[in-house]
């Protein structure tokens, strides 16, 4: 009985998911660290009421009485929801309350090692804010995620962000997409509410409250949309949420690189490259990598609505007019009116679909530095060897490592970065030059940078409204050799 090519297939294929089997169980040891997964959102939006006078936030939690709890204040929210407080005994003050609604539009995406709750939204009620109110009017604040590619180089505290206010009229929650993801909506205005109002808008299972160990179910669905639930390329997967992390280091933006004279052009801010020259002579660039600090930094667009004022129209009783026909004409000749304008800004977070190819082809045993494999290709059966390619050494051998001290960092803390540079070739190598460009959100610490070698070490401002620091190490760097510099940066 002869066998075809599909039957052949077929009848191997068995032997290959069990050798399939056998060679994930041998590259793979029991002790072997998987790697950590993606962040994924957090089920709870952390919120912090902030006033700068004190008074007592009032919540229902699905119960017909509310809890106080003075100011400040952080609770969790689920995002989709709607929710309403009470803002009341403030000091100057007395028998005023104020009702502020919630709209939870997203969460946090923080690595498994980091905890939602250490990075509340803040909300901060002003004086400006309440007087609006007394007046008759309304103010919308949408609180936003800042992007730390297009955050502004400001330093500010985590009960204290940047707020900006925008026209009557603008949508803050479109502007807000242009410079971050929006997470909470806050409407304040002057109408009140009675206690039983307050309990019927309240969802069980919606709000944790301050010494809550845990959270039930909702009782309701979600009723509006929120980032946790969102389309992506099924092939590519869902986009990582890097609105969180502050990237520092590596080569982002234009190359970097020297011209013919040997001088550095395309440092971008959060760049860290460095300079050297080989045996030859020849100057070469070595890049970094890229570290990320996990600094969630809010901030406000805030559009204030007031009345202007009342208007009043009366019609006259009766009003005869006569008016007299006349003919106007204009002959105008034709003008050509060309320009031509520069592109402002192109927004986009779409990314490219993907390919992807796979060719079976399983090692099945090692001997004597070759592998047996077998496969399918074009549905025929592949039986050969492989041999391990040996790469040749990095011709550029200088090695440039940036580590950070932390992994998850508050506003206004402060970050030990080091910068470890090693010769892993054969030869000496010489004029090594090493330079960090800061992004916008780090501000150098004076007086912090430190060198284990003998270095000139200077500065100078950037582009980002931060600072360019640079280390001339003076002599030879043998081979394997390593060196070392440290500095401090403080997160804005």
């Amino acid at each position: 009985m002869m066998l075809t090519t599909e039957n052949r297939t077929r009848s191997l294929r068995p032997l290959l998911c069990l050798a399939l089997a056998g060679l994930l169980a041998w590259a793979i040891p029991a002790t072997a660290s998987l790697p950590a997964p993606a962040p994924v959102p957090a089920p709870l939006l952390y919120v912090r009421f902030v006033t700068p006078f004190g008074g007592q936030v009032t919540v229902y939690a699905g119960a017909p009485a509310g809890r106080r709890f003075d100011v400040p204040v952080t609770v969790g929210l689920r995002p989709g929801y709607i929710y309403r407080v009470q803002l009341d005994r403030l000091p100057d003050r007395p028998g005023l309350a104020l009702y502020p609604s919630l709209e939870v539009r997203g969460t946090l995406c923080l690595p498994a090692t980091l905890r939602p709750a250490d990075y509340p939204a803040p909300i901060p009620i002003s004086d400006q804010d309440i007087a609006l109110c007394l007046a008759g009017g309304v103010i919308t604040k949408v609180i936003y995620l800042e992007d730390p590619a297009h955050a502004l180089a400001v330093a500010t505290q985590p009960n204290q962000p940047l707020e900006t206010t925008l026209r009557p009229g603008a949508d803050p929650a479109d502007e807000a997409r242009a410079f971050g993801r929006p997470m909470l909506i806050v409407r304040l205005g002057a109408r009140t509410f009675s206690p039983d109002e307050m309990a019927h808008q309240s969802i069980p299972g919606t709000i944790l409250l301050p010494g809550d160990a845990g959270l039930g179910a909702p009782a309701v669905r979600p009723c509006l949309p929120w980032a946790g639930v969102q389309l992506y390329d099924p092939i590519l997967g869902p986009r990582h949420c890097d609105d969180e992390c502050l990237h520092d280091g590596g080569d982002s933006g234009a190359p970097a690189g020297l011209d013919q004279e040997g001088h550095l052009h395309g440092l971008d801010p959060s760049d860290t490259v460095a300079e050297y020259t080989d045996n030859h002579g020849q100057k070469h660039l070595a890049i970094s990598n890229r570290v990320c600090l996990c600094v969630p930094r809010f901030a406000i667009l805030a559009v204030p609505l007031a009345p202007a004022g009342t208007v009043s129209s009366l019609a006259p009783a009766r009003a005869e007019t006569v008016l007299a026909q006349e003919l106007l004409r204009v002959k105008q000749a034709e003008i050509e009116l060309r320009q031509a304008e520069k592109l402002v800004t192109l927004r986009g977070r779409e990314r490219a679909s993907g390919m992807e190819s796979t060719i079976g082809a399983l090692p099945l045993l090692q001997s004597q530095g070759q592998a047996v494999v077998m496969g399918v290709l074009h549905e025929e059966v592949v039986i050969g060897t492989l041999e391990k390619k040996v790469c040749p050494p990095p011709e550029r051998p200088l090695v440039l490592c940036k580590t950070a001290d932390k992994q998850g960092v508050q506003v206004g803390e402060v970050v030990t970065f080091t910068l470890q540079f090693t010769n892993s070739g054969g030869q000496p190598i010489t004029g090594v030059v090493v330079s960090d460009s800061l992004t916008g959100r780090l501000e150098y610490v004076p007086g912090s940078a430190q060198t284990d070698r003998p270095a000139i070490f200077t500065t100078q401002d950037n582009e980002a409204g931060s600072r360019i620091l640079r280390w001339e190490i003076g002599g030879r760097l043998l081979p394997g050799e390593s060196g070392v510099v440290r500095f401090q940066a403080r997160v804005r």
